[in-house]
């Protein structure tokens, strides 16, 4: 067995690459701020996407789904992490 069989999820270390693309590129279609949506849990305040944990990025990425898939009734997108207009 190589290495990797033995390598543990730690929510501690920095997100993988593929986090921060979903990250992105989903705040992006959202039309969502990402510095300020990085900080939407009272308990997790960074200053850019790269200070984000996995475990973090696991509930972010968690929350942006919710707001994809939820209809005008039930969560809907804070006001306050959209992009304001230009």
């Amino acid at each position: 067995y190589g290495a990797s069989a033995s390598v543990e999820w730690n929510p501690d270390e920095e997100l993988s690459s593929n986090q921060r693309l979903h990250i992105t590129s989903k705040c992006k279609q959202l039309g969502i701020n990402i510095e300020k949506f990085i900080n939407v849990f009272d308990d997790c305040q960074f200053d850019s996407i790269n200070d984000v944990s996995k475990g973090a990025a696991t509930r972010l990425i968690a929350e942006l789904t919710e707001y994809q898939t939820s209809s005008v009734d039930s969560k809907s997108i804070p006001s306050e992490i959209l992009l304001e207009d230009v």
